[in-house]
């Protein structure tokens, strides 16, 4: 009994230091299912929660760490699965979270080699960068498509407090991998 303990415990490691719940599990079945984990709690869970009071972006912190920690490939095809589920929550315009999530994703890939990743600011600046595109590319977007009487304060606090959330949730997400120092295998 204790050599089956004892090996289903090891097994049990095993499989926990495998998949790891994190942006970059390694795998990318793995990354979409969490994709979608995270998509449900942003799009169902919270919305019905926070009753309109706060209004959090989980998807892009989630998605700026995956393109930097990830490979390219991998991280567009998780940029698509992500605007895809965007694009069915949102009133915009079609093909507004694709050009979103493409320019932050060759951003990002494009600069993270030159940038040190171990420190706070450049975390703190990309996450800050990504939330004030999407502020600002939807914000143009609505003021053209929407009457101007939907640009409000109202829906000025919607947008900074995504921004900050944003930012927040990404830092606290990016501690782990600095800690850990996850992103010098990325690429």
């Amino acid at each position: 009994m204790e050599a089956y303990l004892t090996n289903f415990k090891e097994a049990l490691t095993e499989v926990w230091q495998t998949t790891r719940i994190a942006p970059n599990s390694g795998k990318l079945w793995v990354d979409i299912l969490l994709l979608l984990v995270v998509a449900a709690v942003n799009y169902v869970i919270l919305p019905s929660t926070v009753n309109g009071y706060l209004y959090v972006d989980l998807m892009t912190p989630w998605l700026v760490t995956c393109f930097v920690l990830s490979p390219l490939n991998k991280s567009i095809v998780l940029a698509l699965i992500a605007a895809w589920i965007a694009e069915t929550h949102s009133v915009a315009p079609a093909g507004l979270y694709f050009c979103i999530y493409w320019i932050i994703g060759v951003g990002v890939h494009v600069s993270r080699s030159t940038l040190s990743w171990r420190h706070m600011t450049p975390w703190s600046l990309t996450f800050l960068a990504s939330g004030l595109w999407i502020f600002f590319f939807e914000t143009f977007v609505q003021s053209i498509n929407s009457p101007p009487m939907l640009l409000n304060l109202r829906y000025l606090y919607q947008q900074v407090s995504e921004v900050i959330c944003t930012v927040l949730l990404g830092l606290i997400l990016s501690e782990r991998f600095r800690r850990l120092g996850m992103f010098e295998d990325a690429y």
